[in-house]
């Protein structure tokens, strides 16, 4: 410990710093765990407990925004990769569930990693649509499609720089090719479908 009264003040400040910030790292660890076990539920069709899960990274994420105002020059960087997570696991659960899509006021998240956690929702669609098309739900499928490309259509108007919100550009760039991949599975299962049932319908 220092001996200098205003190194010691100094050293207390930090300390406490310090300790917000490992509370503030635990509280976005939990809250990552809950939206992937979250996410994993609704890939299973287990919707009930994936609300569960999304409910308690929610009540977990109105703990967080306190150190906002308590650890603002760090609480940014730190949270940042949480509330795109919780944007995005909240987001599929939604749709799934055919529900609107959560705000960033309701969700309690930033702006920047809400649209980020947006941009990757869509990535996350297309592994639920190709599930939908494996048990032949194609009505859901198609309803599933028509969402990635209209969230799409949303987030490519934001042409803003890198450095305003990393990564954006990039993950939008990405989305327009998930969304062409997937509606190509998609045309293909619509295709094979009418031929199957084309063939039933001549026997």
């Amino acid at each position: 410990m220092p001996i200098n009264p205003v190194m010691e003040r100094i050293y207390g400040t930090l300390k406490e710093k310090e300790e917000l910030r490992e509370e503030l790292l635990s509280l976005t660890r939990e809250i990552n765990r809950l939206c992937a076990k979250s996410t994993r539920r609704v890939h299973r069709g287990d919707t009930v407990e994936a609300e569960k899960l999304i409910n308690r990274a929610l009540s977990l994420n109105l703990k967080l925004r306190k150190y906002k105002s308590r650890l603002p020059e760090m609480f940014h960087s730190i949270s940042y990769t949480c509330q795109q997570e919780l944007t995005e696991a909240t987001g599929l659960l939604r749709i799934v569930q055919n529900r609107p899509i959560p705000s960033p006021e309701e969700i309690q998240v930033e702006p920047e990693p809400y649209l980020t956690g947006m941009a990757d929702l869509i990535g996350e669609l297309r592994r639920y649509v190709l599930e939908l098309i494996k048990i032949k739900d194609l009505k859901e499928a198609g309803r599933i499609l028509e969402i990635m490309e209209r969230l799409f259509d949303e987030l490519v108007i934001f042409d803003l720089p890198d450095k305003m919100i990393p990564g954006l550009r990039k993950k939008v760039d990405g989305a327009r090719a998930i969304i062409d991949r997937t509606k190509s599975h998609y045309v293909l299962a619509v295709h094979m479908e009418e031929l199957l049932k084309g063939w039933r319908d001549v026997s």
